[in-house]
């Protein structure tokens, strides 16, 4: 098959133009991932196989991030039961084949990313032309052997193979990036800084508790072979006979192996002697670094001066000097401490420190599919911790499933005992010949449901899956190497699966009662920017209000940046009110939700409460969140208070997310469980006089622009319209803050009489020396840099960096920008 090339490409008569606009278009992901990783991306070519909602969701997220190519191919019938997860799906196009019903509406995603759609058989040499495939679904096509199959020939030719699959509540996601792949930036997250406030020369920190016994007992006590409560004991016993501690009963009893360890390493009888590290201790709460991680140390001053030029040191590595790039591993229990390599030799510490984080390569290896069936590695961040172990079990269904596949070449059919049992069947001799764990209720729950799914998996399923193949661009590291997800404790007996139509799976898992309820829902939307689009597909998926209210609002428009993230809007849309493009594009994904849909274009803010009255929030069943900014969070919170209404709250930042439940009467509201320090300010003297952080700067260049392009010219235009005598008489009516404004004002007036290119050139060189020399060597003048306290230590330490102050330069081109 041969991609067709984007819709738009640039031409010779107007490049300029199109240039910008697709420059805009990559504005807010570039912010998000980095240029580095839109460079890659941008040579990116994935291959999606099946279009169910996995599938669908899968290439909508991959075309919104714009690679070079998209493939898809799904040559299955669309079912009527189909258009319930796939939004793309209308009923007209129900007995056509998948691949071919989304075509049109796929290929309008992202007229810049060559997108095509393969019909056939699936060949190693199609496999070949694509840099990352995706298999989506245990479609019929598709048994166990056949995905062996496809994984092998993807790892022979260097192409990342992802399989995802969907068994009503349940979701699973393999990946196999093959043999060394590179990672040059494993989370994403910004490079980190910190200040040191101490150095010490210590032993190093024991791996783990078999490392301590070892090194304290005789060597005819076999260590491997103890068990957890042995190692213990013994741990426990070397404390008391060598380092003198003493436990009572209880106590013995409480300790972990972290706090043995602990204690082993702060007594001088019981440390590790094999070798020395460097203890780093740093400012504020905790560093959030992790072991692996590399810190580039300067301005560290120590008893001898450095006397090497090694640029970087692996963790525990002989160092010449401190002054370099170090591989560290973080101390077990202490957030603000971590080790670095051996510096015995450079003597005490003296004073001063910072350290920035340096992203690193690393080379990570993958098993096979047909290596991870039975040995999975599963991993360990996305694993519900209320249902512990229950991923396990799952892997042994899924596994399950995937047999009886293979001998029926259909999956079990809904609600069926008989194939039901036999998974069970498979489930429990994996138990017996593999060692899998086993839950046979729950196997038993896979098998029932295992042909249905609901928008809501899908979505879920669809965004891990989406992120994980752009992570063949070395950002962000891969799973390790299977997930599993599931949401059965929703399922009872499910309902009595006969119903054919878009909701069919909704009833069958739930019941027709509650989909009964749902049509009838009463609930408002805030929002319908990025969360929003996904919330209003969802809606339309599941008609939830089509026979109710749905009640949306969005008082923003369309920009051209809008459309790598807010995938219901078209370039057609653009300067178009949000509310209403994307209330139009649901109800064409599902007509139902026409009856029911109530859009509205303004803020819900006290000025609306006109609007937005007591009846219409009484009348309410529950409200969704999708804003983007704490005060409108707050202000919805208030009023799903007042009105005890549950409150549906959700954010992002980047490729991070968070959501949170408000039940009125059983969980803290939005406010009452807002993050630790959320909307706390940073203390003045530490803005303007010590600061260590970037965020000071930033906040301090924020006040500083108020300052000077907003309060001024708000004093002046309150004198010009007040008059003199009125302004006056406000400034002396506020004693605090009138001398000032009338100061401020009385500069913009003097400005605005000789308003020039040459005044504005004066004022911002006056603002530099003032602000970056004159008020430096002040500081300074108080407190020289070999200032100390009362009890003889450095004033300058820690988190108080000496400065510098900054002459004129005209050569500096900083200095330049600052002025312009």
């Amino acid at each position: 098959t041969k991609a067709k090339p984007p819709k738009k490409r640039y031409s010779n008569t107007n490049m300029s133009e199109e240039k910008k606009e697709v420059k805009e278009d990559l504005s807010r992901m570039k912010g998000a991932y980095g240029e580095k990783m839109i460079k890659k991306l941008k040579t990116m070519k994935v291959a999606v196989f099946g279009l169910r909602g996995s599938g669908i969701e899968t290439a909508k997220n991959l075309l919104l991030a714009g690679p070079h190519t998209v493939m898809v191919h799904d040559d299955e019938l669309v079912q009527a039961v189909d258009l319930g997860a796939n939004f793309y799906l209308n009923e007209s196009d129900v007995g056509k084949p998948r691949g071919a019903a989304c075509e049109k509406e796929l290929a309008d995603i992202n007229p810049n990313t060559y997108f095509s759609v393969h019909t056939g058989e699936i060949t190693a040499d199609l496999l070949k032309q694509y840099s990352t495939v995706v298999f989506t679904d245990l479609q019929s096509q598709w048994p166990m052997s056949k995905l062996i199959e496809f994984d092998k020939i993807c790892t022979e030719n260097g192409t990342k193979f992802i399989w995802s699959s969907i068994f009503g509540m349940h979701t699973s996601i393999f990946s196999n990036f093959g043999k060394k792949h590179e990672i040059f930036d494993k989370d994403g997250a910004p490079e980190r800084s910190i200040v040191v406030t101490s150095v010490e020369s210590v032993p190093a920190p024991y791996e783990k508790i078999d490392d301590f016994l070892l090194a304290h007992l005789p060597s005819y006590f076999d260590v491997k072979k103890m068990g957890y409560s042995a190692k213990k004991e013994w741990g426990v016993k070397l404390l008391e006979e060598k380092a003198g501690l003493k436990f009572d009963d209880k106590r013995k009893k409480s300790l972990t192996v972290g706090e043995i360890l602990d204690y082993a390493e702060g007594n001088p009888a019981t440390a590790n002697k094999g070798k020395m590290v460097g203890k780093i201790t740093t400012a504020g709460e905790r560093h959030l670094l992790a072991s692996g991680d590399h810190i580039k140390l300067e301005e560290i001053q120590m008893e001898k001066k450095d006397s090497g030029n090694v640029d970087t040191y692996k963790y525990g590595e002989k160092a010449t000097s401190i002054n370099a790039t170090f591989e560290i591993k973080v101390h077990r229990t202490n957030p603000r401490t971590f080790f670095i390599g051996d510096i015995s030799g450079l003597g005490s510490y003296v004073q001063g420190g910072i350290g920035s984080q340096k992203k690193v390569s690393v080379w990570m290896d993958y098993e096979s599919l047909e290596q991870q069936l039975y040995a999975p590695t599963i991993e360990a961040g996305v694993q519900n911790f209320m249902k512990f172990g229950v991923s396990t079990m799952l892997h042994t269904g899924l596994v399950a499933l995937m047999q009886f596949h293979e001998a029926k070449k259909e999956l079990p059919a809904i609600l069926d005992k008989a194939d039901a049992d036999k998974v069970v069947q498979y489930a429990k001799k994996l138990a017996e010949e593999k060692g899998m764990g086993l839950d046979e209720a729950l196997v038993t729950k896979m098998a029932k449901f295992a042909r249905t799914e609901t928008n809501a998996i899908a979505a879920i399923n669809g965004g891990f899956v989406a992120q994980e193949a752009m992570k063949q661009t070395g950002k962000y590291t891969p799973i390790n190497q299977f997930i599993h997800f599931d949401a059965f404790e929703l399922v009872g007996d499910g309902g009595k699966g006969d119903r054919k139509d878009r909701y069919g799976h909704y009833a069958t898992l739930f019941g027709e009662e509650f989909v009964e309820k749902a049509h009838k829902s009463n609930y408002f939307l805030v929002g319908c920017g990025a969360l929003g689009c996904e919330f209003l597909k969802n809606i339309a998926m599941m008609g939830l209000g089509c026979k109710g209210k749905i009640n949306i609002t969005d008082d923003d428009v369309i920009e051209l940046s809008n459309l790598s993230r807010q995938f219901l809007f078209r370039r057609k849309h653009v300067g178009k009110l949000k509310s209403e493009s994307s209330a139009g594009v649901a109800c064409e994904m599902n007509p139902e939700l026409k009856g029911g849909m109530n859009v509205h274009k303004i803020r819900v803010e006290p000025k609306t409460e006109n609007v937005f009255t007591n009846k219409f929030w009484t009348d309410l069943d529950f409200v969704i969140n999708a804003l983007d900014n704490i005060h409108a969070r707050v202000y919805m919170d208030g009023k799903c208070i007042l009105h005890s209404k549950p409150l549906f709250e959700s954010g992002t930042l980047g490729t991070q997310a968070n959501s949170s439940v408000h039940i009125p009467h059983k969980t803290p509201s939005y406010a009452e469980g807002a993050p630790p320090g959320e909307g706390q300010g940073i203390a003045m003297c530490t803005m303007t006089n010590f600061p260590y952080e970037s965020l000071h700067c930033i906040e301090w260049s924020r006040a500083m622009f108020g300052q000077m392009f907003e309060d001024g010219p708000a004093a002046y235009e309150d004198l010009r319209k007040a008059g003199v005598e009125k302004f006056l008489e406000k400034c002396e009516a506020n004693e605090g803050e009138g001398l000032a404004k009338l100061q401020s004002a009385l500069k913009w007036a003097a400005l605005a009489k000789k308003s020039s290119l040459e005044t504005c050139v004066q004022l911002a060189f006056d603002i530099f020396i003032e602000e970056y020399r004159n008020k430096v060597k002040d500081l300074i003048s108080c407190y020289p840099k070999d200032t100390k306290d009362k009890n003889g230590t450095p004033f300058w330490r820690g988190r108080k960096r000496f400065p510098y102050p900054q002459e004129w330069d005209s050569s500096n081109d900083k200095y330049i920008d600052f002025i312009w």
